[in-house]
């Protein structure tokens, strides 16, 4: 038996050395594919970050969110964004308990998982409540991650269609939304077949891991290599203030897209002196520069919260207590029970579009509080006070009640008080007003 398996295994080597062989150049670039799609399988290069961003090969732009408000394709997802940052960018992946590679996508804007719109349609929305892993359902929010090493991008699959999600090239109002379609099947070699679609730029699109971005404040001052704030002096940017507070230190960020790739540094060149240039082509000593948020003070108000798009997670049942009540009268009576028992609250707000450098500024929060109860969200009253982005107050209260007992005539009673803990995440819109310091 041994000796038939490797002789067989000797003639399957000799079959694929003659197919090398005798394969076009072309040929083999497809097979090195294959074999790169194999490899990426066991490499892990189909992980990818926690949070992510999406980037169309195609036309450049990044897949966002379309809100509720436009009745036609409000849920969809579309390669529509202009802009990086934006809360209608932000996508969070959570790994199968399947395996085999397959995610769930959440979106981070509404909390809603992708999935096709309807049984009979194969556009992708997010719109989804629950992640679904039944591949029989058309409801499954289940799909593939695959890395194009040749094309440094990733393509997406619909697990429970077995297809590709590409970007929509249509007439209509779906265009640039992303839908499942069928691939077709070319044969590279003799019996070697791959899956393949003519348009497949349309469906691949660059991967920007959400940590790895650096955020900064709407305003800031920069500090130069020699000392001096960057001011606008007509018609430049010059590194010529000492003090932060002037008002033409104050500058304020926006995205843009038509950068150059080099480094801004600090150039003194025909007669023009420390002037702001973008024609560094690496991170020399006067293009480092140190950032000063110029906020002195800042409100948070006008919070509110899309209870409609929040989730409860994390729930579980915890005893509170057991008690006996015995009457061994003739008549009926009631017994009053007493619990006591400590109620934990953690609370935390963030922002997906906020910066990532530290911050000294104090920041007065003007916020209702929302709470699981009874199985669905509250919010509280409104309370004020001083907080900072990401940070997470805790607190706890013993708390009591009562529980009346109605007890038959010569029986016994008992009573067993459980209470439920949860946890909710509850997506919120917000006005922020700051104070700035220039004078």
């Amino acid at each position: 038996m041994l000796s038939t398996a490797l002789m067989k295994a000797k003639r399957e080597q000799e079959m694929l050395e003659e197919i090398y062989r005798n394969a076009t150049q072309k040929e083999e670039e497809n097979l090195e594919d294959m074999y790169r799609m194999i490899a990426q399988k066991e490499d892990g290069e189909n992980i990818i970050p926690r949070y992510f961003a999406l980037k169309s090969k195609h036309n450049t732009n990044y897949l966002r969110y379309i809100n509720e408000y436009d009745d036609r394709i409000g849920g969809f997802l579309r390669f529509s964004g202009q802009r990086l940052v934006s809360p209608y960018t932000k996508f969070e992946v959570e790994y199968s308990d399947l395996g085999k590679g397959y995610v769930h996508i959440r979106c981070c804007y509404n909390n809603k998982y992708w999935v096709r719109q309807s049984s009979k349609s194969s556009y992708i929305v997010a719109t989804a409540n629950q992640a679904d892993e039944d591949l029989s359902k058309w409801s499954c929010t289940l799909f593939e991650p695959i890395y194009d090493n040749r094309q440094k991008a990733y393509r997406f699959r619909h697990v429970q269609l077995d297809q590709i999600v590409f970007l929509s090239h249509s007439n209509d109002q779906y265009n640039d939304c992303i839908v499942a379609k069928a691939e077709r099947e070319v044969e590279v070699l003799p019996m070697v077949t791959i899956r393949k679609a003519d348009d497949e730029i349309y469906a691949l699109s660059t991967l920007v891991d959400w940590d790895s971005l650096f955020i900064l404040p709407k305003h800031v001052a920069f500090k130069g290599d020699n000392g001096q704030y960057l001011s606008f002096s007509s018609p430049y940017l010059k590194f010529s203030s000492s003090d932060v507070k002037e008002s033409s230190v104050v500058q304020e960020i926006f995205p843009t897209k038509d950068g150059n790739n080099h480094f801004c540094q600090r150039l003194t060149i025909e007669g023009k002196t420390s002037c702001l240039h973008a024609g560094a082509i690496t991170i020399t000593k006067e293009s480092r520069m140190e950032v000063v948020e110029v906020v002195i003070s800042r409100t948070i108000d006008n919070v509110e919260y899309r209870i409609n798009d929040a989730q409860i997670y994390g729930q579980k049942v915890v005893s509170m207590g057991k008690g006996t009540a015995v009457n061994k009268t003739k008549e009926t009576d009631t017994v009053t029970f007493q619990f006591k028992y400590e109620e934990k609250n953690k609370k935390n707000w963030s922002s997906s579009v906020s910066s990532k450098i530290g911050v000294s500024v104090t920041t007065n929060f003007q916020v209702g509080v929302p709470m699981v109860a009874k199985g669905k969200i509250e919010v509280s009253a409104e309370m004020e006070t001083e907080y900072e982005w990401g940070e997470t107050h805790k607190d706890k209260n013993v708390k009591e009640f009562t529980y009346p007992v109605i007890v038959p005539p010569m029986s016994k009673v008992k009573i067993h008080a459980l209470i439920k803990q949860g946890m909710c995440q509850v997506p919120f819109s917000y006005r922020r007003t700051d104070v700035l310091r220039c004078s």
